[in-house]
Order: C-alpha cells, then structure tokens, then sequence
C-alpha cells in the first residue's frame, strides 16, 4: 500500500478510503445545482482585461482565508477603488477610464506579486420586493482573491437568498 501511495502521491489513508459511487457525485452535483449559482471567473492579468467588469451595478470582493495583514489591506485598497471607479464609470471618458483601469490593475499587480491570484466574473441578479411591478436585474461584479498556488475560478452564489443593502 505505501509502494502504490507513493507513486501516486497520495497517502495511504486515501487508498483505502471509501470513495463515494458515480451515482451518488452526480446526486451532489445535481443538489449543489439547485442551491448555488455557479459564477465563472477571468484571472485579471493585464488592466485591460478589467474593463469588461467595470460598468457592473455593485461590486463584491472576497477572499480565501489565512491571508496577512498586509494581503488583506492590499485587498482593501482593491474593493475601495474598484467601487470608487464604478460608481463614476459612466461619467468619464475613454482616457479617465484607461487611466481608471490602470490604476485598479496596480493594486492587483501588488497581489499577485505576494503570490495571490486575482479573477473576476459578472453575476446578473433578480431583485423582487415590495412595491416592485417587475424584477428588477442587477450587475455584480464579483471579485475573488485566493492563493496563486490553488487559484478559483468560480465563485458560488447560494440562489434565492435575500439580498441585503447596506
């Protein structure tokens, strides 16, 4: 047993786990898709990949666990430029944007240089509410920040939960 999780790189606890059956992954993948909402994410690799993202209605910046002082200001200065810029995004021009662009990518920059991994997905959102004649669908712009060695690639948004405004 210690041969075969050796060359496979796993220990042996793992080799004699039980696995669970095809059958029962499917049931788990079918169940977490009626709850959660899956939300692909782009890593951010260059300021001009940030445009796409920048008129969204809201933003949403969040990340792993276990992160320094120093990530979690970093990303801090991040979530504040991000929703300075959006909520002047319609109101400038093409070179205020650029420059808008630029100056988000550096924050960004500052975390991947401390080994983060930066990706960022749209989210379309139904509000209903009192009063509403229609649902009333919103942009989020979701923001993910987590370790380069395990990047994210999707968010996850639990469906039909109440959202509340600050």
């Amino acid at each position: 047993m210690q041969a075969l999780a050796a060359v496979f790189d796993i220990s042996v606890a793992d080799l004699q786990r039980i696995w669970p059956t095809d059958e029962k992954v499917r049931a788990a993948i079918t169940e977490a898709a009626k709850r959660y909402k899956q939300i692909p994410l782009t890593r951010l690799e260059r300021a001009s990949d940030l445009r796409p993202f920048m008129g969204a209605d809201a933003w949403q910046v969040d990340h792993v666990a276990g992160l320094s002082e120093q990530q979690e200001d970093e990303i801090a200065v991040l979530e504040e430029l991000l929703r300075d810029y959006g909520d002047l995004w319609s109101e400038i021009g093409p070179t205020e944007r650029r420059d808008a662009v630029k100056t988000i990518f550096e924050s960004v920059d500052r975390l991947q240089a401390v080994g983060l991994y930066v990706a960022a997905g749209l989210d379309d959102v139904r509000l209903l509410g009192p009063g509403f004649k229609a649902p009333l669908t919103m942009e989020v712009l979701r923001v993910l920040v987590s370790s380069a060695s395990q990047p994210q690639l999707t968010a996850l948004r639990e469906k039909n939960r109440p959202i509340r405004f600050a």
